[in-house]
């Protein structure tokens, strides 16, 4: 029941980004992390297993999007609502550092 709580957070952000990667691609501004968003159901009613297993298949995703659109993904960017600008590099940088304390609450819980 520990697990469940950090990997939805992990969840949450792996589906921000695939939105906030389309709206770059895009050129569209980008809606901030826990602002409206999708309306999926979150996955696996809260089993760490299946939280797992969604935040691999969508990163995968993410990934791939990135990955088939060349060299011209590093030049999308959009704006936030504070005015800063976000870059798909931002954005993974961001993603790294997200596993990072997530897997760094995940060691203190298990």
């Amino acid at each position: 029941g520990r697990l469940a709580a950090p990997l939805a957070r992990l969840l949450a952000w792996v589906r921000w980004t695939a939105e906030a990667l389309e709206a770059l691609r895009e050129r569209r501004a980008v809606t901030p992390p826990g602002g409206p968003s999708s309306s999926e159901p979150e996955a696996a009613n809260g089993d760490p297993e299946g939280l797992v297993d969604e935040i691999g298949a969508r990163r995968g995703r993410n990934f791939a999007a990135v990955q088939r659109r060349g060299i011209d993904v590093w030049e999308w960017a959009g704006a936030l609502p504070d005015g800063s600008t976000l870059t798909p590099y931002r954005l993974l940088g961001a993603a790294v550092a997200m596993d990072g304390a997530v897997l760094a609450e995940l060691r203190g819980t298990a």
